[in-house]
């Protein structure tokens, strides 16, 4: 066999995580994508094998076989491809290989030997690893490797109330950085050692509950997460033995499932808590076997098919580990049923037609089924309730039940269990489909992997399609009459990678794309695209050490400060961003993960804290821009433990918020089981904290913040306890964020700060149905003080119950319950059965001593529904926004518009007098409205709502109107390029009689649009800068109030664009002095 050096010149790009490069087919070409630290020397191996083939064989450190090496193909993008497993010799082969160059990996996890992954040829990660070349009718042989030998961690694992061996224990190794790297299972005898090998290091070690056994896991040894874990050293080759675990025993429940009507056992029904599930035996019993801890659950029972007619079930129930909980029971109720026939045009049954059949209130699927050979189809197990049915064919235009295009249009179905609705049927119609090729510009050859982006007139994405080998694509027979648009993007990990997307025909943005009308059955053909070869910017990451930092997010934004492309960091440090781009000014910004252990600060390209201050970056392509890297700075820290004042102990799961000098969340952090917290990175400053609960209390609660630059920094601490009632506070035992307590922080030091949160109150209740007296889950319960301020919140379990677990200081409360999910049909109310905030009963909260038995019986709502449309085109308008304003104007209830235009409100509401609101949530040129055509709300027109009818046809046509766009700026900042705008900044248009109508907010760039579309008039703005900037409010030019500023005239529909202003630094005020 011989083996051939080839040297490429011209190098090509890579992607996320991977860097090398070398020429390619033309049609696979990727020009202009380049990767930093490519070696020269590109190994090339061709052999005997035939095209489209990669082989090789993989053998220990003594040149023996290894069977079961799992070897993954990987392109050059990032993207796994395929995988094979080694035979017994130790050989594998790929077949079927596409032309190009590949990454290629051998993973030995389920091999015997302890040997270490690595990459080809011979290199530790992706980063630096060979590629391999595959093309011109040729594939790649003797893609060989020999495996080091690792080590491995071994042990028993046991049950601590027996001492007996427990088997089929997930055994999960993690390294220095929290990676799983490594795992095995325990045989019959408790042992186990894990693969594929290791390498000299530190882990910790988690060992799962036993499969079918109710076992609680634990990370060794005896801890509850993974900070907390005790350290095992690792070096290689040498073993690391004795690594036990003993087990204690979970807590369990049990109980039986029987007929509701005859009282016989049900067989075969899943019984469901905390994602495990067993199943009842052929009397109806059950036992959970899974690893379950102290704490309260969500039981669900029901059918295991789709073809069984009972309804599923839910309780709630309290375990306390080791015990058993018993005769948590459930008496099932069989449902109603949904059938119906499904034909064609012609009258023709068409079979495997997928059918969703899905409740009123928020289209849950209930059901999931498919017609037969006949093209019926039948839903069972149904609750009495209205359903709305959906079907969704592949190659048929997808309707709603009776012939309708979208949910919020669709006729109800009718369902009194446990009888049938019968006769829901549908005729399903050809739709039309979009025809086309995709070609390289530069070459005319056909483009392979290019994804093909269908949506509608709103942007709303509609269908997809993939180009074949030659470029050409067809979207299947799916879309309804309407117009299009059509984006083409290659994929990642295609033969078209390397090239840059666009819209049709030749448009670089959705809104100048060519519109594609499809009248159906026919089909839009000729809808073609010639992709221009694009470049790629690469460069690497690294702490002000020099040590690599993986897994940071490199975010590509163009010259209007829109996010454009992206990239992120392997493990060397490296990055290439995707897709590609084409010829264009672009800025760079570098977030590590606010999980990293080294608390690694954002910044932008060249070491600048704002994209408008970053270095730009001139790309002209096909050319690849390297060596853009970035040292990131490390900052400081705040953590503590957060205890309970009455007993000391930690309190797990209480959010720390981080403020900082302008009063705005910045970090934050929870507690772990300890009380102990470490907070997300932060610079250097002073800052502000509060301490809330958020769940049950007790344990002890460790973490601290990542990073912080110096500083002093303001720390607070909320907790919420379902279970233990503890009041939130902040930094220094404040009440409010003003009078807390101020923490410095000095990067990269770690400051600590400590909470003791005191016993509060609690309020809890029932939250039932009027109409049936039944539990109903899902219902918000919200809290508020005495000045209408909310201060706590909690949600019903299965069996109507909440509890408001935080603290409550003593003083008057009221409550409010609001329907959502499953509950939505239901009517908002306050309590006691009040209608607004203001007329509810006050519970009062006295000291510690919890309040009960505050109780809501819902009764039934009425929605509001209609479409929303195009006043000149008539077409629905998607993603509309629509608010529904009780009589005092408070907003009560919302919804929006679906792909056309239809809207139903939630939650339900009371009787009552109610207005309308249309925003253009979706779109920024319409003009916003309130019903019926007014123009504020205190003009429209008001609908009276009598419960529980609905009310339907509460329609609006809206008009498109105007936009101002521009640029803000300090006058002070400014980069190499000169002045630059300032982010953040409130941009507020006022009309004539001074009422605010539209706003913006600049980007990274200091751009702004506004929105929504104004009509015709003369307009005034503001422009208000960040809180935490010595700048004031500014008016449209360089004016101190609204009634002095410059009027701008719109004229609808367009754009006003230039509209650019410079924000006032504050002026210190002067008062006249008298000596005497």
């Amino acid at each position: 066999m011989r083996t051939y050096r080839m040297l490429f010149v011209g190098l090509l790009v890579v992607a996320n995580y991977f860097l090398s490069t070398l020429a390619t087919p033309a049609a696979a070409r990727t020009a202009g994508i380049v990767a930093p630290s490519v070696p020269a020397d590109v190994f090339t191996c061709v052999g005997t094998v035939g095209a489209a083939t990669i082989d090789g064989v993989v053998r220990s450190p003594g040149d023996v076989g290894v069977q079961g090496v799992t070897v993954e193909l990987h392109s050059l993008s990032g993207t796994r491809a395929k995988a094979v497993s080694t035979n017994a010799a130790g050989a594998y082969a790929f077949t079927g290989v596409r032309d190009g160059s590949y990454l290629i990996r051998f993973n030995p996890q389920y091999a015997t030997g302890a040997l270490l992954d690595e990459w080809y040829d011979n290199k530790a990660d992706q980063a630096s690893a060979t590629p391999v070349v595959v093309g011109k009718g040729r594939g790649a042989s003797c893609i060989n490797a020999t495996l080091a030998a690792g080590t491995q961690i071994s042990g028993r694992v046991t049950a601590s109330d027996s001492a007996a061996a427990l088997q089929s224990v997930n055994v999960l190794v993690y390294d220095a950085a929290g990676k799983h790297v490594a795992s095995g299972y325990t045989d019959v005898s408790g042992n186990y050692s894990t693969s594929p090998g290791l390498r000299t290091g530190i882990y910790r070690v988690y060992f799962a509950s036993p499969i079918g056994k109710p076992y609680l896991a634990e990370y060794y040894t005896d801890k509850a997460d993974l900070a907390t874990a005790d350290l095992v050293v690792v070096t290689a080759p040498a073993a690391s033995t004795g690594v036990d675990a003993v087990l204690a025993p979970a807590a369990r429940i049990s109980g039986r499932v029987t007929d509701a009507v005859t009282g016989a056992g049900l067989p075969d029904v899943y019984v469901a808590i905390d994602g495990y599930s067993v199943y009842t035996d052929a009397n109806g019993y059950y036992t959970s076997t899974a690893g379950l801890a102290s704490g309260s659950y969500e039981v669900r029972f029901g059918p295991i098919s789709n073809d069984s007619d009972y309804i599923e079930q839910r309780k709630s129930a309290t375990l306390t580990a080791p015990n058993l909980l018993a005769g948590v029971n459930a008496a099932m109720e069989k449902g109603g049923r949904i059938t119906g026939r499904v034909t064609d045009s012609d009258g023709n049954p068409l079979k495997d037609i997928s059918v969703f059949v899905g409740d009123e209130t928020n289209g849950v699927y209930q059901r999931y089924v498919s017609t037969d050979a006949a093209g019926v189809y039948t839903a069972r197990g149904l609750p009495t309730t209205n359903y709305i049915v959906h079907f969704r064919p592949s190659q048929y235009v997808e309707e709603y039940y009776n012939d309708k295009p979208d949910r919020q249009a669709a006729d109800l179905v009718a369902v009194t269990a446990p009888n049938t609705s019968s006769g829901i049927d549908a005729v399903l119609a050809k739709g039309g489909a979009i025809l086309g090729r995709v070609t390289a510009a530069d070459t005319g050859a056909g483009l392979d992997d290019v994804s093909i982006e269908v949506y509608d007139i709103s942007g709303d994405y509609v269908e997809t399609a993939n180009t074949t080998a030659t470029g050409y694509y067809t979207t299947s027979t799916a879309l309804p009459a309407g117009s299009y648009r059509v984006k083409f993007t290659p994929k990642d990990s295609g033969a078209a990678f390397g090239y840059t997307p666009q819209f049709y025909n030749n448009k670089a943005a959705f809104a100048a794309a060519d519109v594609v009308t499809i009248i159906p059955p026919n089909t839009a053909t000729n809808i073609d695209a010639a992709l221009q070869p694009g470049s790629s910017i690469s460069g690497r990451v690294t702490g002000v050490a020099g040590a690599a930092i993986e897994s940071v997010n490199v975010q590509v934004y163009d010259s209007a400060g829109e996010r454009v492309a992206k990239g992120r960091t392997n493990t060397v440090g490296s990055y290439v961003t995707l897709p590609a781009l084409s010829t264009g000014t672009y800025r760079i910004g570098f977030f590590p993960s606010s999980v990293d252990p080294g608390r690694y600060l954002d910044e932008y390209y060249n070491d600048k804290t704002a994209l408008a201050l970053s270095d730009p970056i001139n790309v002209v392509a096909p050319d690849g821009i390297t060596g853009i890297d970035a040292v990131l700075a490390q900052g400081g820290a705040i953590s503590g433990r957060v205890t309970a004042a009455d007993t000391g102990a930690g309190l797990s799961n209480v959010l720390v918020s981080v403020y900082n000098a302008a009063g705005e969340p910045f970090a934050y952090g929870y507690t772990d089981a300890s009380g102990a917290y470490t907070t997300s990175a932060l610079p250097s400053g002073t800052y502000r904290m509060r301490f809330v609960p958020q769940g049950s209390g007790g344990g002890n609660l460790t973490k601290t913040t990542s990073a912080l630059p110096s500083g002093t920094y303001g720390v607070r601490s909320d907790q919420q306890s379902s279970e233990g009632g503890y009041l939130s506070e902040y930094s220094g035992d404040a009440v409010t964020l003003e009078s807390a307590a101020a923490v410095v922080v000095t990067a990269p030091n770690v400051t600590s700060i400590d909470a003791a949160l005191a016993k509060g109150a609690t309020i809890a209740g029932r939250v039932t149905a009027a109409d049936t007296g039944t539990a109903l889950k899902d219902v918000y319960v919200t809290v508020y003080d005495s000045s209408g301020e909310e201060v706590a919140f909690a949600s019903t379990k299965a069996d109507g119950s909440y509890n408001i677990g935080n603290g409550l200081h003593p003083g008057a409360y009221r409550l409010q319950f609001r329907s959502d999910n499953s509950a939505s049909s239901y009517a908002m109310e306050f309590y006691n059965d009040k209608a607004t905030l203001a007329e509810a009963d006050a519970v009062l909260v006295t000291s510690t001593t919890n309040v009960n038995g505050i109780d809501a019986a819902l009764a039934k709502g009425s929605r509001i529904s209609g479409p929303v449309t195009d006043a000149n085109t008539s077409a629905g308008l998607s993603r509309i926004q629509i608010t529904v304003y009780a009589s005092n104007g408070s907003q009560v209830a919302k919804g929006y518009t679906g792909p056309t235009g239809g809207y139903v409100t939630e939650p339900a509401l009371a009787s009552g007098s109610y207005r309308v609101g249309f925003k253009p949530y979706g779109y920024g040129d319409y003009i916003g409205e309130f019903y019926n055509d007014k123009p504020t709300l205190a003009a429209a027109e008001a609908l009276q709502l009598t419960a529980p009818t609905n009310r339907t046809g509460v329609d609006a046509a809206l008009v498109k109107g105007g936009q101002i766009t521009g640029q803000v700026f300090t006058g002070a900042t400014t980069n190499a390029a000169g002045t630059v705008g300032q982010p953040g900044v409130a941009v507020t248009v006022y009309n004539s009689a001074g009422l605010a109508v539209a706003t913006g907010e600049t980007n990274g760039l200091g751009v702004y649009t506004t929105r929504p579309g104004l009509p015709n008039g003369s307009y005034r703005i503001s422009f208000a800068p960040p809180n935490h900037m010595d700048y004031q409010p500014t008016f449209y030019r360089g004016k101190l109030t609204l009634a002095t500023a410059d009027p701008v005239e719109i004229s609808a529909p367009g754009t006003r664009s230039g509209i650019n202003d410079t924000v006032l630094p504050l002026r210190a005020a002067f008062l006249p002095l008298t000596l005497r």
